[in-house]
């Protein structure tokens, strides 16, 4: 099971979060027919701590997957966040 570079306690899922533009259309009571129109950026983090560790499907799957290169990426990520 991977682990949080950050707080170091063993997750098996993570946080999903996007800044994204919705659409839909209105009758005048209700929303409906929703669509993302654009995802302007998005982040996976840890459930324990909210470290990003990810902005990317790709290699959060891998993370969770346990890939030893996903960990080192996690661990780099979190270092570049923390220095800038």
């Amino acid at each position: 099971m991977p682990f949080c570079p950050n707080c170091g306690k063993k997750i098996d899922r993570l946080i999903y979060w996007e800044n994204a533009v919705n659409v839909a259309k209105f009758d005048g009571e209700d929303y409906y027919d929703w669509d993302t129109a654009e995802v302007y950026e998005c982040g996976y983090e840890c459930p324990e701590c909210g470290a990003q560790l990810f902005d990317n499907e790709k290699d959060a799957e891998e993370f969770l997957k346990d890939d030893p290169e996903a960990h080192i990426k996690a661990i780099a990520n979190t270092s570049d966040r923390e220095q800038g």
